[in-house]
């Protein structure tokens, strides 16, 4: 089985779909963390209502909430003048 991530999934997903009709199997990763796999469609084993060939892992259950995961504010540093360095760099190109 084969490790793709899911931003090279989406990116590529006409070549990868190509290959599970070959009969790959795919190891969807997020971060380096496995998350869904990916296996051919077998028509002759499934139902009519059995038409999915990813199977997702639930969300974690320590894994918090969106809209409460802290995040350090960004300091401002006075002793940079940023404005600056961009019209020197656009000064020198």
């Amino acid at each position: 089985m084969m490790r793709v991530s899911s931003t090279r999934l989406k990116t590529k997903l006409g070549s990868y779909l190509k290959a599970l009709r070959e009969g790959a199997e795919f190891l969807v990763t997020d971060r380096d963390r496995p998350v869904a796999r990916l296996i051919p469609y077998d028509e002759s084993s499934s139902g009519e209502g059995e038409r999915a060939v990813m199977i997702a892992q639930p969300r974690s259950p320590s894994a918090s909430p969106l809209g409460q995961v802290r995040v350090r504010p960004i300091r401002r540093r006075n002793d940079v003048d940023t404005t600056a360095i961009l019209l020197e760099d656009r000064e020198r190109r």
